[in-house]
C-alpha cells in the first residue's frame, strides 16, 4: 500500500497481505499498488477500485399472485438491485411490518417466508427495496385457501368371505379450488385400475366390495385432492371365515387295531383353528359315508383311533374356527383289519307277549361296524323262572324278534341274547327277565269307599287283595267309572220312560295306588261308581257299585236375563232359573249400578225370592245406561252372575216396509205410500231424493213417519224422473238407505231395488181390490134376497092359514125363526168377544182383579164392561148386543 493512503477505520490489512475496504463510499475510488520485497528484490502490483452507484430496481414481477391453503408455508418473492446493496422492508395488508410476526421471516435476497399460512392472512403485501440513492416498491397478492380434510374417514371392516363390504369417506375441499376429487387405493394403486376391478364400483364418496375373498384383503386409503394440496385416510380389510382344508394326512400304524393320523393345518383365514374334526369312512358296510369319530384341540395336529376288525378304513380331517367347519382334506389311503368273534352282546333285551299264549323276545341289533366279521346272527335262550331252574331253550335267527308260543299265561321267563359270527361268540350276556302274554284281570278292587270333601270333590278308597295270579298282568293301574243320575231330591222318570244310558266319566289312577281324588263333580248331585283294576291287556270285572251324592254349593248363574224398556226411568227384567242350581234355591241378588264415564258407583241391590222370575225397575237415570249381574243363591251364598247392559234410551231402528206404491201425482208432486210389514209404530225417517236427467247430489225432503203411511213429495218438475230412497239410521246410529225407487211426476212409478215382486206392483193392488170389492158386493146382495125371501115365506103363512090350529103353528114357525136370529146373534157377539180378547191380552179376569169393574143382574147376566187401560184393552169388542142379552118373552 503506498504511503500516501491515509489510515482510515474501514481500512484493513490483514497478515496474509490483503487489504479489506469496509463501507465503501462513491469517493473510494482509487488504485491501490501492493508493493513486496526482500534482500532479493521487491514486486509491485496494482488493483484498480471503482465505486460504482446504481439506482434500486426490483427484479420480481408486480403484483405476482400467490395461492396456498392454510397451514401451509408460502415465500413471497422480492429480488431487488442496486448500488449499493438496497435493503428489502415487508408490510402485511394491514401495512404493518410483517417481522412483527413470529410466523415471518425475511431471507437475505429479500423473499418473506410466512409458516403456518393462516386464512386471515389473505391478501396484498409489500415489499420496499432502498438504498442510500434511490428506493423501490412491487405488491405481492396472497390467497389462503381452505385445507383439504377428510372428515369421515373409512373404517377398518372384517368381513366374511363372500359378504359386500362398503368404505366410506367423506371429504371437504375449499370450494374454490378446482379441479379436485377423491381417489380410492389399495396397496398404493388406483382401486379401479387393478386386474379385477370388477368387484369395486365407486359411488361418490363411497366404495363397495363385492363378494370379498381372501385376496381382497389389504389397506384401503382414499385420497382428497386439489390443485393445491391432499388428504388421506385409510382402513384396513380382513377376510374371516372357516379354515383352509388341512395338508399331507399321513398314516402311521400302531398295531393291528390302532392307527396314528398326522397332518398338516392349513390357512387359518385370520380366525385361529379351535379343534380338528377326524372324520372315518367304513368302506365295507356304509361305503362313501363319512362319520364322526373324534375331536381333538386345534393345538394338536395329530390323533390315534382305534379300529374294529373286519374293516376297510379311509379317514379325513377337517378344521373348526368361530366361523364354521372348513373343507374336509383329501380322504387318507385304505387301512383293513381282519374278521373276529363279537365284542359286544345285544342291549335292550325284552321279553313280553302279544296274546295269551306266546313270549315275543326283542333286542337291539348291533350296527354292521360292530359285527366283526360279513355275517352276525344272535343265539337266543329262554328258560321259565322256577325254583329248579330248567334247561335252556334256544334258537338262532338273523335279527328280532323272536315269538315263543304255548306259553302259560303271565308267567316270568329268563332270557339272554348273544352276538355269533363265523368267528365265533360274542361275550356272556346278561339275563333279562321277560313275562309271557297277559290276559284281563279276574280280580276287582275292593272295600270301595268315598269320602265327601266338598260339593264337587271326593276321596275314593279301595284295596285289591288276592292271589297275584288272579291279576294275570302287570298292574298298571285303576280306572274310576262315575254316573251322574241328576239333583238330590229330584223325582225319578216314570216307569217305562226311554232314557239314553248317560256317558260315564272315567278316571284313571296309574300304578298300585289305593285311592284317589274325584273332582270336577257337580254339586247336590247324585252319583254313582265303581273302581276297575287295569293291566296291559285291559280292565278287570268291576268292583261293587258305590251310591252318593255330593252336598249343596253355590249356583250356577241364571240361564237368561232379559231386558225390555218400558220408557226413559223403567227397564223390565225377566230371567230363568240356573241351568245347575247345585241346591235348593234361596232367592235372587240383583245388583245394578248407573254407567258413566268418570265414576261406575255404588251398586245397588235387590233380593228376589226364589219362585220370583220377572220384575220392573223404576225411578232409573233418564235415558241412563246401567251394567246388571244377577246371581241365583243357596244356603251357600250366591253364585256367578250373570252380566247384562241395558240402555234406557230409544234405540234407532228401521222400518220394515211390506209394499210401497205412488198415490195422487202433479205437476211438480208425487205422494208415496207405504204399509208396513210388521207392526212399527212411529218411527221416522228421511226422504232423499234426486234427478235422473242432471248430475245432482242427494236432497232431503223432510222426515216421514212410518205410522202415517204416506208423504207427499214437493218440489219437483213437470215431467221428470227422480230417484228417491228412504233413510234411516241402524243400531249402530250409522245412515243407511233402505228402500229406494224412481218416480215421475206423471205418476209412473218405475221398479224398486228392494223388489217385493209383483205383488207391489199397481196394476196388481188395482185387480186385487175390485176383486175384494166385487165379492164384497156379491155377499151384500146374497143376503139382502135371503132376508127378503124369509119375511115374504112368513106373510104367506099367515095368509093362508085361518083355522084356529093354524095360529100356533104360526107362533111356533115364528119363534124358531126368531130364535134361530137371537142364536145367530149372540154367536157374533161371542166371537167378536173372543176376538178382542185375543188383540188385547192372554190375560184371564183374575188378572186384572183390584182394577176391574164388573155388574151383573139380578138374575146373574153380565152387564157392565172392564175399566182402565187394560180393561178397555181385553173389552174392546163392545158390550154384548141387546137383542142377546134381553130375556124372551
Amino acid at each position: 500500500m503506498s504511503p500516501d493512503v491515509p489510515d482510515s477505520d474501514r481500512l484493513s490489512l490483514r497478515e496474509d497481505g490483503a487489504l479489506i475496504l469496509s463501507r465503501l463510499e462513491p469517493n473510494d475510488s482509487m488504485v491501490a499498488q501492493c508493493e513486496a520485497s526482500n534482500v532479493h528484490g521487491r514486486l509491485l502490483a496494482n488493483a484498480f477500485i471503482y465505486v460504482v452507484e446504481l439506482p434500486v430496481q426490483i427484479l420480481t414481477p408486480d403484483s405476482e399472485l400467490y395461492t396456498v391453503v392454510e397451514n401451509q408455508t408460502v415465500i413471497l418473492h422480492c429480488r431487488a438491485f442496486g448500488a449499493p446493496a438496497p435493503a428489502v422492508e415487508w408490510f402485511t395488508p394491514s401495512l404493518t411490518p410483517a417481522l412483527e410476526d413470529d410466523r415471518a421471516f425475511a431471507f437475505t435476497n429479500g423473499s418473506l417466508r410466512v409458516a403456518p399460512a393462516l386464512r386471515s392472512d389473505s391478501g396484498l403485501f409489500r415489499c420496499r427495496a432502498r438504498n442510500a440513492h434511490s428506493n423501490a416498491s412491487a405488491s405481492a397478492r396472497l390467497d389462503v385457501r381452505a385445507a383439504t380434510r377428510i372428515a369421515v374417514p373409512p373404517q377398518s371392516v372384517t368381513a366374511k368371505k363372500g359378504e359386500t363390504v362398503t368404505f366410506t369417506c367423506g371429504a371437504t375441499w375449499d370450494p374454490g379450488l378446482e379441479p379436485r376429487g377423491l381417489l380410492w387405493l389399495r396397496d398404493g394403486k388406483p382401486v379401479l385400475e387393478s386386474a379385477d376391478s370388477d368387484k369395486f364400483s365407486v359411488a361418490g364418496d363411497t366404495l363397495t366390495v363385492a363378494g370379498v375373498d381372501y385376496p381382497d384383503q389389504g389397506r384401503f386409503r382414499c385420497r382428497a385432492w386439489t390443485r393445491l394440496d391432499a388428504a388421506e385416510a385409510e382402513a384396513e380389510l380382513r377376510v374371516v371365515g372357516r379354515p383352509g382344508p388341512v395338508r399331507d394326512l399321513q398314516l402311521e400304524e400302531l398295531s393291528e387295531r390302532r392307527v396314528r393320523l398326522r397332518w398338516t393345518p392349513g390357512e387359518e383365514n385370520n380366525s385361529p383353528v379351535e379343534k380338528f374334526v377326524v372324520e372315518q369312512e367304513e368302506g365295507i358296510f356304509s361305503p362313501g359315508r363319512f362319520r364322526e369319530v373324534l375331536t381333538v384341540p386345534g393345538a394338536r395336529p395329530r390323533a390315534e383311533l382305534p379300529l374294529s376288525p373286519y374293516g376297510r378304513y379311509r379317514f379325513r380331517v377337517l378344521a373348526v374356527n368361530a366361523y364354521g367347519r372348513g373343507e374336509p382334506s383329501a380322504p387318507s389311503a385304505a387301512l383293513s383289519t381282519e374278521p373276529a368273534a363279537p365284542e359286544r352282546y345285544p342291549m335292550g333285551v325284552k321279553g313280553e307277549g302279544n296274546e295269551t299264549n306266546n313270549l315275543v323276545i326283542t333286542w337291539q341289533p348291533l350296527p354292521p361296524e360292530d359285527w366283526n366279521g360279513a355275517e352276525l346272527r344272535y343265539r337266543v335262550q329262554w328258560r321259565p323262572l322256577e325254583q329248579g331252574r330248567g334247561r335252556w331253550a334256544e334258537a338262532t335267527v338273523a335279527e328280532p324278534p323272536l315269538v315263543v308260543r304255548d306259553t302259560p299265561t303271565f308267567r316270568p321267563y329268563e332270557i339272554r341274547v348273544q352276538a355269533v359270527n363265523e368267528a365265533g361268540k360274542g361275550p356272556e350276556p346278561p339275563v333279562v327277565v321277560g313275562y309271557s302274554g297277559e290276559d284281563l284281570p279276574l280280580v276287582y278292587p275292593e272295600n270301595v269307599g268315598v269320602e265327601i270333601l266338598n260339593s264337587s270333590s271326593v276321596r275314593i278308597s279301595w284295596s285289591l287283595s288276592g292271589d297275584d295270579r288272579g291279576l294275570r298282568g302287570h298292574l298298571r293301574g285303576y280306572r274310576v267309572l262315575y254316573w251322574r243320575d241328576g239333583w238330590v231330591g229330584e223325582h225319578p222318570r216314570p216307569p217305562g220312560t226311554p232314557e239314553p244310558p248317560p256317558q260315564p266319566g272315567a278316571l284313571a289312577v296309574p300304578g298300585p295306588a289305593g285311592g284317589a281324588v274325584l273332582g270336577g263333580l257337580q254339586p247336590w248331585s247324585r252319583y254313582r261308581l265303581h273302581v276297575l283294576v287295569l293291566n296291559g291287556r285291559g280292565a278287570g270285572p268291576p268292583s261293587a257299585e258305590i251310591r252318593f251324592h255330593t252336598p249343596e254349593g253355590v249356583p250356577g248363574p241364571p240361564e237368561e236375563l232379559r231386558l225390555e224398556r218400558l220408557g226413559d226411568t223403567a227397564l223390565g227384567l225377566e230371567w230363568r232359573r240356573p241351568r245347575h242350581p247345585n241346591g235348593v234355591l234361596s232367592g235372587f241378588v240383583l245388583q245394578y249400578r248407573l254407567l258413566n264415564q268418570t265414576d261406575e258407583g255404588i251398586p245397588m241391590e235387590i233380593l228376589f225370592p226364589p219362585g220370583t222370575l220377572n220384575a220392573t225397575l223404576a225411578r232409573l237415570e233418564p235415558r241412563g245406561r246401567y251394567r246388571l249381574e244377577l246371581r241365583a243363591r243357596t244356603r251357600h251364598g250366591p253364585g256367578a252372575p250373570l252380566v247384562r247392559l241395558g240402555s234406557l234410551a230409544p234405540e234407532p231402528v228401521l222400518p220394515v216396509l211390506g209394499t210401497v206404491g205412488v198415490g195422487e201425482v202433479g205437476e211438480d208432486f208425487t205422494e208415496l205410500r207405504w204399509t208396513l210389514a210388521q207392526p212399527q209404530a212411529n218411527i221416522e225417517f228421511e226422504v232423499e231424493y234426486m234427478s235422473k236427467t242432471t248430475e245432482e247430489p242427494w236432497r232431503s225432503s223432510g222426515r216421514a213417519n212410518s205410522s202415517l203411511g204416506r208423504y207427499r213429495l214437493g218440489d219437483l218438475r213437470p215431467g221428470t224422473s227422480y230417484r228417491v230412497q228412504f233413510v234411516g239410521r241402524n243400531h249402530s246410529g250409522e245412515r243407511v238407505a233402505f228402500w229406494e225407487s224412481e218416480v215421475h211426476t206423471n205418476g209412473t212409478l218405475l221398479p224398486g231395488r228392494p223388489a217385493g215382486g209383483f205383488a207391489t206392483e199397481g196394476w196388481f193392488i188395482g185387480f186385487v181390490s175390485a176383486a175384494v170389492l166385487l165379492l164384497l158386493l156379491l155377499l151384500i146382495l146374497c143376503f139382502i134376497k135371503r132376508s127378503k125371501g124369509g119375511k115374504y115365506s112368513v106373510k104367506d103363512k099367515e095368509d093362508t092359514q085361518v083355522d084356529s090350529e093354524a095360529r100356533p103353528m104360526k107362533d111356533e114357525t115364528f119363534g124358531e125363526y126368531r130364535d134361530g136370529e137371537e142364536k145367530a146373534s149372540g154367536s157374533s157377539g161371542r166371537s167378536l168377544g173372543a176376538a178382542g180378547a185375543a188383540l188385547g191380552s192372554d190375560d184371564s179376569l183374575a188378572g186384572y182383579g183390584g182394577s176391574a169393574d164388573v155388574q151383573f143382574n139380578e138374575d146373574g147376566s153380565f152387564i157392565g164392561q172392564y175399566s182402565g187401560a187394560r180393561g178397555t184393552a181385553a173389552g174392546s169388542s163392545g158390550p154384548a148386543s141387546p137383542s142377546a142379552a134381553a130375556p124372551l118373552d
